[in-house]
């Protein structure tokens, strides 16, 4: 409910300190009724602040008198209330609890089903089973560049894998759009502007541009760190809108930050997300020794060495490695050769190669030579004869 967390902080104590100002002078004045008084004690903060205060009068007349305080059988007097406070938090906590986590783990995931799921379908047009039209943006900028025909046509093959129920591709992007809203007058910023394409298992798809053309923020997307500002895509057939559950089922990540604990070795950074992957056993073992060599961690027993102690090198073939274990069907690597000496590139690109035979690799670079155009995403990103040459330069 709260996104920023001093609203929330705001709240509970704005709300407790209402809370002991009105229950205190509407139970000592005696006049406002008592029956709104149990009303009141719905919101959490009142019912709380009533119970605080019946305890402080019990115990006040226990060291007055030298008499206990409050017992159990002091609930079955209806003047101090401590009945109805007791039913109503613990109704509230039966209640409020499950909900708070349906809608924590619904907004994470994207849940499919469920209410939150129904209200969603009901807000939106659908006019295609697969086809969202989400918080459509209106891209008020003129283009003058046409189209290039490797781009229509790959919006064509999209749309017709949009009608095929089982469309047998690792990856459609639908008309994929992100744009960062400018604030105090600053002027929008597209980020990713209308990507479409296909992409089927077997084929690793290679991201070229600088930084800022929008690579991260794609990515970003179709992982489920954020969403999408319009359009949609399908990760084998599911949503990231609806379905992220399913999707990171069979998702690999690289980020573009390792994303390691220093006190742990390489190996156990493997079984670990081996285990998430529910790998156990020898084909454990044996995953991770495979995840291993492939990166050229088994040398000079690196695989046992703790995370602090590797260099920057050695902690991206690490994450490259996690991204691949667990047979994940669909392998996102944000600038995976960052930080690699030529020798560990080329074992890299050799990992990547070997990797996609069964899977769909989407991977982002920003190392280019100068004769080679930036890409921007939405733009120019399928293969062209100068498209391809990135391809060419990463040896897949």
């Amino acid at each position: 409910i709260f996104v920023v967390p001093a609203i929330a902080y705001l709240y509970i104590f704005g709300s407790g300190l209402m809370a002991g100002s009105l229950i205190r002078n509407f139970l000592e004045g005696g006049k406002f009724p008592r029956h709104w008084i149990t009303v009141l004690e719905i919101i959490p903060a009142f019912s709380l602040y009533r119970g605080l205060y019946e305890l402080s009068q019990y115990a006040i007349r226990a060291s007055e008198t030298g008499n206990p305080g409050i017992q159990w059988s002091d609930l079955n007097d209806h003047t101090n209330g401590m009945r109805d406070v007791m039913i109503i938090i613990i109704v509230e906590w039966l209640v409020l609890l499950p909900v708070a986590y349906y809608f924590d783990y619904a907004a994470s995931v994207g849940n499919s089903s469920g209410l939150l799921s129904i209200i969603k379908r009901l807000l939106r047009k659908n006019p295609t089973w697969r086809r969202i039209a989400v918080n459509e943006v209106a891209d008020n900028d003129v283009h003058v560049e046409m189209e290039k025909l490797d781009i229509i046509k790959e919006r064509e093959t999209v749309d017709q894998v949009l009608q095929q129920r089982n469309s047998g591709y690792a990856v459609v992007c639908d008309d994929l759009k992100k744009v960062y809203h400018g604030k105090d007058g600053n002027p929008d910023k597209y980020a990713v502007r209308g990507l479409s394409l296909a992409l089927p298992y077997g084929e690793c798809l290679g991201i070229l541009g600088p930084n800022g053309a929008g690579k991260s923020s794609f990515i970003s997307m179709m992982i489920g760190f954020s969403k999408p500002t319009s359009g949609n895509a399908f990760v084998q057939d599911f949503s990231i809108h609806t379905d992220m559950e399913n999707i990171y089922n069979s998702m690999g990540v690289c980020p573009q930050n390792d994303m390691l604990w220093e006190m742990l070795t390489g190996r156990e950074h493997l079984q670990f997300y081996g285990r998430l992957k529910s790998l156990s056993g020898s084909a454990l073992d044996l995953a991770v020794e495979e995840s291993l060599r492939s990166v050229n961690l088994l040398l000079g027993g690196a695989a046992d060495k703790q995370v602090r102690k590797y260099s920057g090198g050695m902690k991206r073939r690490l994450s490259i490695a996690i991204s691949l274990i667990g047979d994940a069907k669909v392998v996102y690597m944000d600038e995976p050769s960052t930080g690699l000496d030529p020798a560990s590139r080329k074992s890299l690109w050799t990992a990547v190669k070997q990797a996609k035979q069964d899977r769909a690799i989407i991977l982002t670079s920003n190392l280019q030579p100068m004769s080679i155009p930036s890409l921007a995403l939405g733009h120019s990103c399928f293969p062209s004869m100068v498209a391809i040459k990135p391809l060419v330069l990463f040896g897949i």
